[in-house]
């Protein structure tokens, strides 16, 4: 985070680390049209969104449920689904972690309470799409 970002403090280091490779496509939901109440967007909701997510659908192989379980170099817990605007630091810091195919779609852990939809980054914009269509996961961790 640098001055300007929502959340930033000059006193406190903190910040994402992103996943440097996609996970994917899954579905934003595993068939059920339920809400989750996993509405935050702003920069540090992203855990609690992705909590709330699998409290709500429960089981199943979904984009909150694989991003959570990630793993990479001994690091196999904190990850999670990014809120929308942690997602737009992803983007706007897309060529320093890399990797990242914007032809593909991505999704966000914000849930647009549209049941069936969920908040997705698809090419340059946001947009709320069918929860049910595979996408590209990137998980995130915060410190």
């Amino acid at each position: 985070m640098v001055s300007g970002d929502a959340g930033y403090d000059p006193n406190v280091q903190h910040g994402l680390i992103a996943a440097t490779v996609d996970i994917g496509p899954y579905t934003w939901k595993n068939a059920s049209n339920i809400s989750t109440t996993a509405q935050g967007t702003a920069i540090g909701t992203g855990s609690a969104n992705t909590n709330f997510i699998i409290s709500a659908l429960g089981a199943g192989t979904y984009a909150a449920s694989v991003a959570k379980a990630y793993s990479v170099a001994g690091y196999a817990s904190g990850w999670y689904l990014p809120s929308r605007d942690e997602f737009q630091q992803l983007y706007t810091n897309r060529v320093k972690i890399g990797n990242f195919n914007f032809a593909l779609e991505y999704w966000t852990s914000t849930d647009p309470v549209n049941l069936g939809r969920a908040t997705a980054w698809s090419g340059t914009t946001f947009d709320d799409l069918d929860a049910g269509r595979p996408m590209q996961v990137r998980p995130v961790r915060s410190f």
